[in-house]
């Protein structure tokens, strides 16, 4: 982990009219405990959207630690300023380590994530705290906003009944449907897990493997978060995605909770999804395997019901 200096937030003010603490260690009335982690590499003008969205949350966290990932512009003043706690990075060390840093940070027994290009529906943190229960990973559904409407998709519960994960084998097959975003994390069980990992790609999903290895999680169908769709996201690589989701979800054969045959179905869901990109003789005929017919209905009708869910549901979170 790269050297760090933790620096009181010069905007204890803005906390104190969301009903915080600075240090977060004693939550107030009105707060919920939980440490917000904001991880932020030049993202001045995102950050300020992000932050606003978490002190509009009714009720509010008691913690907020954004880690400036050794920026070169104006992302710590901007997070002083709306009252966040700051950790800098001496030197740029990227997403998962930044995460690492926040939660190690965090005074909260419960950790809330949020990019800082992303933003949260005012209901979010009430519906993740109301919907814990006894899970040790919980998350609303997010809304993958692009430019145009009309690219809106859903990310999380297909059906409007929440979607409960008894295994980690869950987010491996048709798809990991607990968005980064938007997931709350029992602060013990992150620590156990051993924090995120150098990865590239799909760091987040390797990381809430190990944290459901530890217990049962539940994707809220609540859309409680925004995920702004944007050029400069490592996620438009969608094959080098894949293959990572391929190789972190081999990586764990040795588990009791392994499921095969979740494997299997996710590398016949990414053929199909590749021959479509790029179709070819040699993606088609993978496609002619037998077993490959089973995995490929089961997506086709989650992808079918999250499309029905995204066309019914506004970027307010709500039902058009």
């Amino acid at each position: 982990m790269p050297r760090l200096r933790l620096r009181p937030s010069a905007g204890a003010r803005g906390l104190a009219r969301a009903g915080k603490h600075a240090n977060g260690s004693t939550p107030t009335p009105g707060t919920v405990p939980v440490t917000v982690v904001i991880p932020a590499y030049n993202r001045e003008r995102m950050l300020r959207r992000a932050l606003g969205s978490v002190l509009a949350q009714h009720p509010a966290p008691a913690e907020i630690v954004v880690v400036d990932d050794a920026s070169t512009d104006g992302t710590a003043a901007v997070a002083e300023e709306m009252g966040a706690r700051v950790v800098r990075h001496e030197e740029n060390a990227g997403e998962g380590a930044a995460r690492n840093s926040g939660i190690a940070a965090a005074t909260q027994p419960w950790i809330v994530l949020l990019d800082s290009d992303d933003e949260w529906l005012p209901h979010h943190l009430d519906s993740l705290w109301r919907g814990r229960g006894h899970h040790v990973v919980v998350a609303t559904s997010a809304l993958r906003c692009g430019d145009a409407g009309t690219r809106d998709r859903l990310q999380g519960a297909a059906d409007p009944r929440p979607l409960v994960l008894r295994t980690p084998a869950d987010i491996v097959f048709p798809e990991n449907p607990v968005p980064v975003s938007a997931v709350m994390i029992r602060r013990d069980v992150a620590d156990r897990a051993g924090g995120y990992q150098p990865l590239q790609h799909c760091a987040d999903f390797d990381f809430l493997l190990r944290c459901l290895d530890q217990g049962t999680g539940v994707v809220l169908p609540d859309v409680g978060v925004r995920y702004h769709l944007h050029a400069e996201q490592v996620s438009h690589d969608r094959q080098q995605m894949k293959d990572a989701h391929t190789h972190i979800s081999r990586s764990y054969s040795d588990r009791p909770w392994y499921d095969r045959r979740q494997v299997r179905r996710w590398t016949a869901a990414v053929a199909w999804d590749m021959y479509r990109l790029e179709g070819g003789a040699r993606r088609g005929w993978a496609l002619v395997r037998p077993w490959y017919l089973d995995p490929l209905l089961r997506l086709w009708w989650w992808r079918f019901r999250l499309r029905r869910r995204s066309a019914r549901i506004g970027r307010d979170g709500q039902p058009r």
